[in-house]
């Protein structure tokens, strides 16, 4: 989605989970002594129990449950405390969109058909490019056809909220004095991301100078002291048959042509270094068909380095976090008037889980 598009379609694209995730704001709620299990509570909750109540909008268990459910599923093997915080953040976007809903509705905020027709247009040069490969018509599909509930939105009742988004967004700008400190900051961030690149890279190439990175048992002994992929702890083997293509692809080099029993150099793309060594080729079974190779590697994060910095889009990405803040800041202030109500979150539905963001620049620094 492209990044000068996102802010004429931001409150649109919050409500299909699928193109955006929420942005929880911060209200001043107190925590309680003692934090309920959300995962317990909801052992006990019966179809017909309120799960969300905001304003004169209600969600029940019995409507809520398959997400849940899915949720915290999907989480079990790992650590609970993610199920919960995506749970949170799932029931925080759909809190919004009934806040957002109801204010609308109140301002009596009805669209000509002029403004419909701008709104898909700005929909359709947003969704040029988009990794689902979604179009206008598709995205669409995505709303009910029916009245609008918390769970979904009708498409006629989420173009008010995008003109009530429009309301909220119609003063802010971003100063010269903003952009100009916004600036030096990349240019500190980026020096300092070539620094830690090339620490990282002389450190890997040292890692290679080791005889036992010429073995199999050397080579699974370092990846497990110090590689950062997710298959370090398999001694970096990774449970794949791979064509060579493949690893080409992924290193992005035009051949992989390292053999059995071999170590490959440092291979450097835009987000890694990898260093691969070759276990086993497995033969094709059909003549017309090309070997296969099973792999282990050493993985490490490479920072992604810019060799410009594109002013423009540095304005938009700031014009874009004070357009976030700003909902933020809007949906806290519509909670006085259409109370939030949450019993999975009985200490508030909207208090942080995460840690704070950093702060955009002001005219003031």
């Amino acid at each position: 989605m492209k990044l000068s598009i996102l802010p004429h379609i931001f409150l649109l694209t919050c409500f299909a989970a699928s193109l955006l995730e929420a942005q929880p704001f911060n209200p001043a709620t107190a925590a309680s002594a003692t934090k309920p299990n959300p995962a317990l509570l909801m052992a006990y909750l019966r179809p017909t129990d309120a799960v969300l109540e905001v304003g004169d909008m209600r969600l029940t268990w019995q409507e809520f449950q398959p997400l849940a459910r899915r949720i915290m599923g999907q989480n079990q093997a790992g650590d609970p405390n993610i199920g919960i915080e995506q749970l949170q953040k799932t029931l925080q976007r759909i809190a919004l969109r009934g806040l957002y809903l109801q204010e609308a509705r109140s301002r009596g905020i009805e669209l000509s058909e002029e403004e419909k027709k701008n709104q898909e247009a700005n929909l359709a040069a947003g969704l040029q490019g988009n990794k689902q490969g979604l179009s206008k018509d598709e995205f669409i599909k995505q709303f009910s056809e029916n009245e609008s509930t918390l769970m979904t939105l009708n498409y006629a009742d989420a173009q008010k909220v995008v003109k009530l988004g429009d309301e909220v967004f119609k003063d802010i700008d971003v100063s010269d004095n903003e952009l100009k400190l916004m600036v030096a900051m990349e240019k500190s961030m980026q020096a300092s991301f070539r620094k830690q690149n090339e620490a990282r890279r002389k450190a890997v190439l040292e890692l290679l100078q080791e005889p036992r990175a010429r073995t199999d048992e050397g080579f699974a002994a370092i990846a497990r002291e110090y590689s950062e992929g997710a298959e370090a702890g398999a001694g970096g083997k990774l449970d794949y048959k791979f064509l060579r293509e493949d690893l080409a692809e992924v290193n992005q080099i035009k051949e992989f042509n390292v053999q059995l029993g071999e170590t490959s150099g440092l291979l450097e793309t835009d987000t890694a270094f990898r260093v691969m060594r070759v276990l086993e080729k497995i033969p094709a079974e059909n003549p017309d068909e090309p070997e296969r190779l099973i792999v282990a590697q050493w993985l490490f994060k490479k920072s992604e380095e810019k060799e410009d910095i594109d002013i423009p889009e540095l304005r938009e990405r700031l014009l874009l976090r004070k357009k976030q803040k700003a909902m933020e800041q809007f949906g806290e202030s519509l909670q006085s008037k259409y109370p939030v109500k949450c019993p999975l979150f009985p200490e508030g539905l909207f208090k942080h889980l995460a840690k704070e963001t950093q702060e955009e620049p002001s005219d003031n620094e």
